[in-house]
């Protein structure tokens, strides 16, 4: 299929494997010591949560933040060091996905407007197939637990008098947040690897693509 020839094309320039040879050549000391350093303080946020204290917990949640943070900075000032901006580092990858694209004779602006509509029929039936009935509301009702027998019944115990009961719900309720946000990152990092979130990206860089030529025509 056509989808799955540009998509082929797509990870050639965004790709996972592109973006990390990429980074390499931009700063590979920094590259690879913010993955050393995303990589060691989940560990060590791991480890800590087995046995510490509430503060010593929320210092590690903190620092594994902090290494995710610094991480992005790296990279972000990589780029604008070679490229001089955000901007042109886009400019650059879209130019390169549009020789892409004319290697498969997607040329003029007629053709960005088929593929446009031909991505947004593969769009509304990838997020069709991927549909689960009432996934939110679960999604919701599962939060909504853990806020109120956690959360809720430590505070309430708490009031109560009964501080040690209620610190170890706590511990629970903050350690479960903890690790929900971590795994919610990773999936989150994730999902640029992912058909659908391919298939967007790919949908807007055609839209750029047409815009340019509709304003090089006027031109």
């Amino acid at each position: 299929m056509l989808a799955s020839k540009i998509i082929k094309e797509y990870d050639e320039v965004f790709g996972m494997k592109k973006q990390v040879t990429d980074y390499l050549k931009l700063n590979k000391f920094g590259f690879i010591f913010s993955i050393i350093f995303i990589v060691v303080t989940s560990i060590l946020f791991v480890k800590v949560f087995e046995k510490a204290s509430v503060l010593t917990r929320l210092i590690a949640f903190i620092l594994y933040i902090t290494a995710i943070f610094v991480g992005r900075e790296v990279l972000k000032k990589s780029i604008i060091k070679r490229y001089g901006t955000l901007f042109n580092f886009e400019k650059h990858k879209r130019e390169s996905f549009r020789k892409k694209l004319e290697e498969l004779n997607i040329k003029n602006r007629e053709h960005y407007e088929v593929l446009d509509e031909l991505l947004k029929k593969e769009i509304e039936l990838e997020e069709d197939t991927r549909k689960f009935p009432f996934l939110n509301i679960l999604s919701q009702l599962g939060t909504a637990l853990i806020i109120t027998v956690f959360l809720g019944l430590s505070i309430q115990l708490m009031v109560d008098g009964y501080e040690a009961q209620a610190a170890k719900l706590m511990i629970v309720y903050v350690v479960i947040i903890a690790g929900l946000s971590i795994f919610s990152s990773f999936i989150y990092g994730l999902r640029d690897f992912t058909r659908s979130y391919k298939l967007k990206q790919i949908s807007k860089l055609v839209s750029e693509l047409k815009l340019l030529k509709i304003i090089n025509t006027k031109d």
